[in-house]
């Protein structure tokens, strides 16, 4: 018997070749592309999130001006809270962290505790402030107890208690 005898007939397809990208070839991505929060469905649900809500921030560059020439500052060991009165029944939050104090994973970081403690601590706080916080360089190494514990402190110690109600009060 001969190996000739076992050979197929039928032809075998051709396999494409593979593609291999070369550095900075697509940008853009494929056509068509959709990112990861386009894909994802909308809770429906009403539950209550845990999200920072916009109502609260500070987002204007007139409104941090307004506060620095207007407000007061009050200095602790991890922060420095600019503030003063707004017409607002509720408090709003700015957070300034320049490049002065570290790359940005740390003012990164920084944000996010900040809005944390900020978030866990609204119905301790007085109505009607804007609020901005900008770190210190002992941020680096608080925690966001430390942080929220100071933001409480200093809010209570300069604000006059007559002045303004607190969060508790009003509901």
């Amino acid at each position: 018997m001969t190996n000739e005898a076992y050979i197929s007939t039928k032809q075998t397809p051709k396999k494409k070749d593979p593609w291999v990208s070369i550095p900075y070839e697509n940008r853009r991505g494929p056509q068509g592309h959709q990112t990861a929060t386009t894909c994802r469905k909308k809770d429906s649900s009403p539950l209550i999130t845990n999200r920072f809500p916009q109502r609260l921030k500070l987002k204007k560059r007139a409104e941090f001006q307004k506060i620095f020439r207007q407000g007061q500052r009050a200095v602790g060991r991890f922060i420095c809270i600019d503030w003063r009165m707004s017409n607002l029944s509720e408090t709003r939050l700015g957070i300034t962290a320049s490049r002065h104090f570290g790359p940005s994973h740390e003012r990164n970081r920084f944000k996010r505790l900040v809005r944390e403690a900020f978030r866990l601590s609204r119905v301790e706080l007085p109505v009607g402030l804007d609020l901005n916080i900008i770190p210190r360089q002992h941020a680096r190494t608080a925690t966001m107890a430390t942080i929220r514990a100071e933001l409480v402190f200093l809010l209570n110690r300069s604000i006059p208690a007559k002045s303004l109600l607190s969060n508790s009060q009003c509901h």
